[in-house]
């Protein structure tokens, strides 16, 4: 086949090929799209609010007789980690968390990757912790992908014999119409 092409023709089969790959990609990003966190819902919690070196709100704040609050960056640790000391029970598995979680940053669970399961400590009580995906989800795509590569093998090994075949016809009657002039 690649004999018989032109130039021109190859050039053209090339950007076709590239156009159908970029429309591939562009199709499988819209696809798994929605699969994850928002793009725009980035770690909007790191960024804290921090008082200009030279104002004396801390003197302020710790001179008042105001009750002091708790600090959250220095808080205890309460029961955040209870599953690696403790006996826990999967309550809800892996899910996407909420727009708003991701948006507003209340969820710290959800800011790595935007998955999270509910456990129930036996000691802590219930708690939130990051999954990195739902494994059904991901089955899922893995065996789609499985099956497309099967189709699209099936279906150029099929356009891939019937060229063999038809190369091999034309060589049959290039040989015949030579044995044919030759005698």
């Amino acid at each position: 086949m690649v004999e018989q092409c032109t130039r021109k023709r190859m050039i053209i089969s090339v950007v076709i090929l590239g156009i159908l790959t970029i429309l591939l990609l562009i199709f499988e990003e819209t696809l798994t799209s929605g699969l994850g966190p928002k793009a725009g819902a980035t770690q909007l919690h790191n960024s804290t609010l921090r008082p200009h070196p030279n104002s004396n709100l801390e003197s302020n704040i710790l001179s008042s007789k105001a009750p002091q609050q708790i600090d959250p960056i220095n808080r205890p640790r309460e029961n955040k980690n209870c599953w690696i000391h403790e006996e826990f029970t999967i309550i809800r598995e892996c899910h996407y968390c909420t727009d708003f979680e991701l948006s507003s940053g209340t969820s710290d669970v959800c800011q790595k990757n935007g998955y999270k399961e509910t456990i129930r400590c036996n000691i802590s009580g219930d708690v939130e912790r990051g999954c990195s995906g739902i494994p059904k989800l991901v089955q899922a795509q893995f065996w789609i992908f499985e099956i497309l590569i099967l189709v699209l093998f099936i279906i150029f090994s099929g356009i891939a014999r019937l060229r063999w075949t038809q190369l091999e016809r034309n060589t049959i009657t290039q040989i015949e119409r030579r044995l044919a002039k030759g005698h």
